[in-house]
């Protein structure tokens, strides 16, 4: 039986973008199998199992490899931490001891540094934009959300998700500003809601806003972490949507 490929079928989520994987070069023979495209989780933790396999390593030889503990790479493969994976650096690493390309990852990832990993022109346009509020926040954790979508798409579905989570506007009512159908609307909130689950994305300003609740911040101290026209209810829903956070922390009682 010969190694895996990097570019196994499951490792191409269905979301990707076609072009990005059927628009592959034919390969001569010889030349070295194309960049695996990694548009989830489940797909980067795939390939790193598989990576592995490849370059005939244990996990515990993998992990002295990469300097982590053996329990990091039992993580990365099993399913019961479905947001545990390599980083960047550890990705790089995997794919020159198999002998495979660098994949190109699609999906929000950290780097050992702590920074995300995106296409170039999406991290240029996110490293100038402010996040001093929620609204900022949430404008670039939408951005994020959209996967491998093109920089002007990110845009749209970034103003898309702050008019209807942060401002509640109606989806009929954005549909018709932005000259699509309601139907196609809510595919990309159905899209963006999915992603969520297995994508990490900024949680700081929530999380000062929470800070301030439970100090019994003033109103306006509150309505500047916000943003303009963002409440607390809609952050509320925000926060459970798309975080799995509560705004104001269940108290228990001993």
């Amino acid at each position: 039986m010969g190694h895996p490929s990097p570019n196994d079928p499951d490792l191409i989520p269905r979301h990707a973008d076609p072009g990005e994987v059927m628009g592959m070069p034919v390969r001569a023979a010889g030349e070295p199998a194309p960049a695996a495209v990694l548009c989830s989780f489940p797909a980067i933790k795939s390939w790193a199992k598989r990576a592995r396999i490849a370059a005939g390593l244990s996990q515990s030889e993998l992990a002295e490899s990469l300097e982590c503990k053996p329990s990091a790479i039992s993580n990365w493969e099993g399913a019961a931490k479905p947001r545990s994976t390599p980083c960047m650096e550890d990705l790089v690493r995997l794919a020159e001891l198999a002998g495979w390309q660098v994949p190109l990852v699609r999906t929000l990832l950290r780097t050992q540094r702590g920074q995300w990993n995106l296409p170039p022109d999406v991290a240029d346009v996110l490293s100038g934009m402010p996040t001093e509020n929620l609204r900022d926040e949430m404008h670039v954790a939408a951005m994020h959300l959209s996967g491998g979508a093109s920089l002007a798409r990110r845009q749209r579905n970034a103003e898309l998700f702050v008019r209807h989570f942060g401002f509640g506007e109606r989806l009929a009512d954005i549909a018709r500003d932005m000259g699509v159908t309601r139907q196609r609307v809510d595919q990309i909130v159905g899209t963006m809601r999915a992603a969520a689950a297995h994508t990490q994305i900024p949680t700081e300003c929530f999380e000062r806003i929470r800070a301030a609740k439970r100090s019994r911040a003033d109103d306006g101290t509150l309505a500047a972490l916000l943003g303009e026209g963002v409440t607390l209810e809609r952050a509320e829903r925000y926060g459970k949507d798309f975080l799995g956070m509560e705004l104001t922390p269940a108290v228990v009682s001993l």
